[in-house]
């Protein structure tokens, strides 16, 4: 196929997917918050426990200097 060709295909369905998604009616979202009914606290240190687990994703992870470095 030419390159022309493509870039039309490609360009059409482009096109052709943002007028579905904007054919689309807007829907009313609704949010109710009962203030009335109170939970247990939540302990304080529970917030960010989590974030060293996930690998290399913030500041290098947990491990980065053995992985980088070190060599094991």
């Amino acid at each position: 196929m030419s390159r022309v060709r493509i870039s039309g295909i490609v360009f059409l369905t482009v096109v052709i997917g943002a007028g579905s998604c904007l054919a689309r009616e807007a829907s009313q979202q609704r949010v109710v918050v009962d203030t009335t009914n109170r939970s247990a606290p939540i302990c304080e240190y529970v917030y960010g426990q989590f974030i060293e687990h996930l690998g290399r994703c913030i500041d290098g992870g947990i491990w980065a200097e053995m992985l980088k470095d070190r060599k094991f």
